[in-house]
Protein backbone atom coordinates (compact mmCIF):
# COMPACT_ATOMS: atom_id res chain seq x y z
CA UNK A 1 0.00 0.00 0.00
CA UNK A 2 2.83 2.35 0.87
CA UNK A 3 4.56 1.54 -2.42
CA UNK A 4 1.45 2.44 -4.41
CA UNK A 5 1.19 5.75 -2.55
CA UNK A 6 4.79 6.61 -3.38
CA UNK A 7 4.30 5.77 -7.04
CA UNK A 8 1.14 7.90 -7.19
CA UNK A 9 2.95 10.82 -5.55
CA UNK A 10 5.81 10.53 -8.04
CA UNK A 11 3.43 10.50 -10.98
CA UNK A 12 1.64 13.57 -9.67
CA UNK A 13 4.95 15.35 -9.17
CA UNK A 14 5.68 14.81 -12.86
CA UNK A 15 9.04 15.82 -14.36
CA UNK A 16 10.09 17.63 -11.19
CA UNK A 17 10.38 14.29 -9.38
CA UNK A 18 12.93 12.87 -11.82
CA UNK A 19 14.55 15.96 -13.35
CA UNK A 20 13.34 17.29 -16.67
CA UNK A 21 15.68 16.97 -19.67
CA UNK A 22 15.43 20.44 -21.17
CA UNK A 23 18.03 19.57 -23.82
CA UNK A 24 15.36 17.36 -25.40
CA UNK A 25 12.91 20.26 -25.73
CA UNK A 26 11.81 20.52 -29.34
CA UNK A 27 12.68 23.63 -31.32
CA UNK A 28 9.64 24.76 -33.29
CA UNK A 29 11.34 27.62 -35.10
CA UNK A 30 12.43 31.08 -33.88
CA UNK A 31 9.49 30.92 -31.46
CA UNK A 32 8.86 27.70 -29.54
CA UNK A 33 5.76 28.20 -27.44
CA UNK A 34 5.34 25.03 -25.38
CA UNK A 35 2.91 26.74 -22.99
CA UNK A 36 0.43 28.12 -25.55
CA UNK A 37 1.00 31.59 -24.14
CA UNK A 38 1.53 33.59 -27.35
CA UNK A 39 -1.18 34.58 -29.81
CA UNK A 40 -0.57 33.68 -33.48
CA UNK A 41 -0.08 37.28 -34.61
CA UNK A 42 2.60 37.93 -31.99
CA UNK A 43 4.27 34.62 -32.78
CA UNK A 44 4.54 35.56 -36.45
CA UNK A 45 5.80 39.05 -35.60
CA UNK A 46 8.52 37.73 -33.29
CA UNK A 47 9.61 35.12 -35.84
CA UNK A 48 9.77 37.75 -38.58
CA UNK A 49 11.87 40.07 -36.42
CA UNK A 50 14.29 37.27 -35.52
CA UNK A 51 14.63 36.20 -39.14
CA UNK A 52 15.24 39.77 -40.31
CA UNK A 53 17.92 40.27 -37.67
CA UNK A 54 19.75 37.13 -38.78
CA UNK A 55 19.44 38.04 -42.46
CA UNK A 56 20.90 41.48 -41.73
CA UNK A 57 24.01 39.88 -40.23
CA UNK A 58 22.90 39.85 -36.60
CA UNK A 59 22.85 36.88 -34.22
CA UNK A 60 20.33 34.07 -34.40
CA UNK A 61 17.70 34.67 -31.72
CA UNK A 62 15.25 32.09 -30.42
CA UNK A 63 12.40 32.33 -27.94
CA UNK A 64 11.34 29.43 -25.73
CA UNK A 65 8.18 29.57 -23.63
CA UNK A 66 7.75 26.68 -21.20
CA UNK A 67 5.13 25.82 -18.57
CA UNK A 68 7.65 25.69 -15.73
CA UNK A 69 11.24 25.17 -14.60
CA UNK A 70 10.58 22.04 -12.56
CA UNK A 71 12.82 23.24 -9.78
CA UNK A 72 15.78 24.15 -12.02
CA UNK A 73 17.42 27.63 -12.10
CA UNK A 74 16.11 29.69 -14.99
CA UNK A 75 19.59 30.70 -16.15
CA UNK A 76 20.77 27.10 -16.28
CA UNK A 77 17.67 26.04 -18.19
CA UNK A 78 18.13 28.83 -20.74
CA UNK A 79 21.77 27.86 -21.22
CA UNK A 80 20.89 24.19 -21.70
CA UNK A 81 18.23 24.93 -24.30
CA UNK A 82 20.44 27.39 -26.18
CA UNK A 83 23.28 24.91 -26.41
CA UNK A 84 20.93 22.14 -27.55
CA UNK A 85 19.36 24.31 -30.24
CA UNK A 86 22.57 26.00 -31.37
CA UNK A 87 21.23 29.57 -31.41
CA UNK A 88 23.40 32.57 -30.57
CA UNK A 89 20.88 33.97 -28.08
CA UNK A 90 17.93 32.36 -26.35
CA UNK A 91 15.17 34.18 -24.50
CA UNK A 92 13.41 31.91 -22.02
CA UNK A 93 10.08 32.57 -20.37
CA UNK A 94 8.79 30.20 -17.68
CA UNK A 95 5.10 30.83 -17.20
CA UNK A 96 4.64 28.97 -13.91
CA UNK A 97 7.40 30.79 -12.06
CA UNK A 98 6.97 34.04 -14.03
CA UNK A 99 10.67 34.11 -14.79
CA UNK A 100 12.61 35.40 -17.78
CA UNK A 101 16.21 34.44 -18.55
CA UNK A 102 18.62 35.06 -21.42
CA UNK A 103 21.48 32.82 -22.50
CA UNK A 104 24.01 33.86 -25.15
CA UNK A 105 27.06 32.36 -26.73
CA UNK A 106 30.53 33.51 -25.74
CA UNK A 107 31.32 36.96 -27.08
CA UNK A 108 27.74 38.23 -27.01
CA UNK A 109 26.45 40.23 -24.07
CA UNK A 110 22.82 41.08 -23.42
CA UNK A 111 21.75 43.47 -20.67
CA UNK A 112 18.88 41.64 -19.01
CA UNK A 113 17.89 44.70 -16.98
CA UNK A 114 17.33 46.70 -20.17
CA UNK A 115 15.45 43.78 -21.69
CA UNK A 116 13.20 43.41 -18.67
CA UNK A 117 12.57 47.13 -18.62
CA UNK A 118 11.17 46.94 -22.14
CA UNK A 119 9.06 43.93 -21.23
CA UNK A 120 7.64 45.39 -18.03
CA UNK A 121 4.88 47.45 -19.66
CA UNK A 122 3.35 44.66 -21.75
CA UNK A 123 3.78 42.15 -18.93
CA UNK A 124 1.87 44.40 -16.54
CA UNK A 125 -1.00 44.28 -19.03
CA UNK A 126 -0.64 40.49 -19.42
CA UNK A 127 0.35 40.82 -23.07
CA UNK A 128 2.88 38.03 -23.34
CA UNK A 129 3.29 38.31 -27.09
CA UNK A 130 4.03 42.03 -26.96
CA UNK A 131 6.46 41.49 -24.08
CA UNK A 132 8.46 38.90 -26.01
CA UNK A 133 8.42 41.08 -29.11
CA UNK A 134 9.96 43.88 -27.02
CA UNK A 135 12.50 41.41 -25.65
CA UNK A 136 13.62 40.30 -29.10
CA UNK A 137 13.83 43.91 -30.28
CA UNK A 138 15.95 44.74 -27.22
CA UNK A 139 18.33 41.89 -28.06
CA UNK A 140 18.52 42.98 -31.70
CA UNK A 141 19.30 46.56 -30.69
CA UNK A 142 21.92 45.56 -28.12
CA UNK A 143 23.76 43.21 -30.45
CA UNK A 144 23.98 45.52 -33.43
CA UNK A 145 21.14 44.07 -35.48
CA UNK A 146 19.41 47.43 -35.99
CA UNK A 147 19.56 46.90 -39.74
CA UNK A 148 16.65 44.54 -39.28
CA UNK A 149 14.39 47.55 -38.87
CA UNK A 150 13.03 49.17 -42.05
CA UNK A 151 15.35 51.89 -43.29
CA UNK A 152 13.69 55.30 -43.79
CA UNK A 153 14.21 57.38 -46.89
CA UNK A 154 17.32 59.60 -46.63
CA UNK A 155 15.21 62.76 -46.48
CA UNK A 156 13.16 61.40 -43.58
CA UNK A 157 16.28 60.16 -41.82
CA UNK A 158 17.95 63.57 -41.83
CA UNK A 159 14.83 65.73 -41.59
CA UNK A 160 15.64 66.61 -38.00
CA UNK A 161 18.89 68.28 -39.08
CA UNK A 162 17.43 70.39 -41.90
CA UNK A 163 15.98 73.20 -39.77
CA UNK A 164 19.16 73.84 -37.70
CA UNK A 165 21.37 73.66 -40.80
CA UNK A 166 19.11 76.06 -42.69
CA UNK A 167 19.17 78.52 -39.78
CA UNK A 168 22.97 78.45 -39.57
CA UNK A 169 23.27 78.87 -43.34
CA UNK A 170 20.96 81.89 -43.24
CA UNK A 171 23.03 83.53 -40.50
CA UNK A 172 26.25 82.91 -42.44
CA UNK A 173 24.77 84.42 -45.58
CA UNK A 174 23.73 87.54 -43.67
CA UNK A 175 27.21 87.83 -42.21
CA UNK A 176 28.76 87.38 -45.64
CA UNK A 177 26.57 90.12 -47.05
CA UNK A 178 27.77 92.54 -44.38
CA UNK A 179 31.47 91.84 -44.94
CA UNK A 180 31.52 91.54 -48.75
CA UNK A 181 30.12 94.95 -49.71
CA UNK A 182 26.43 94.07 -50.01
CA UNK A 183 25.84 97.06 -47.72
CA UNK A 184 27.40 100.15 -49.37
CA UNK A 185 27.88 102.16 -46.19
CA UNK A 186 29.63 99.27 -44.45
CA UNK A 187 31.87 98.72 -47.48
CA UNK A 188 33.10 102.28 -47.33
CA UNK A 189 33.95 101.96 -43.66
CA UNK A 190 35.96 98.82 -44.41
CA UNK A 191 37.90 100.66 -47.11
CA UNK A 192 38.68 103.46 -44.71
CA UNK A 193 40.14 101.01 -42.16
CA UNK A 194 42.16 99.10 -44.72
CA UNK A 195 43.65 102.15 -46.51
CA UNK A 196 41.81 101.59 -49.78
CA UNK A 197 40.33 105.00 -50.57
CA UNK A 198 40.49 106.66 -47.18
CA UNK A 199 38.99 110.06 -46.62
CA UNK A 200 40.81 113.04 -48.16
CA UNK A 201 42.88 115.12 -45.84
Amino acid sequence: MLTRSLIAAALLAGPAAFGYDFSALRRLGPVSDHANAIDPASRARIARLAEQAKTAGGPSVAVAVIPGLYGEPSGAVAKTIRQAWGDDILILMAMGERRVAVASREGLRVDEDELLERMSGPLSRRRTGDALTAAVQSVVDQTGGRAARPRPFPFVRYAGWLAPVAAVAWLLIRRERRTSGWSAGHAFRCQGRGGFGGSAA
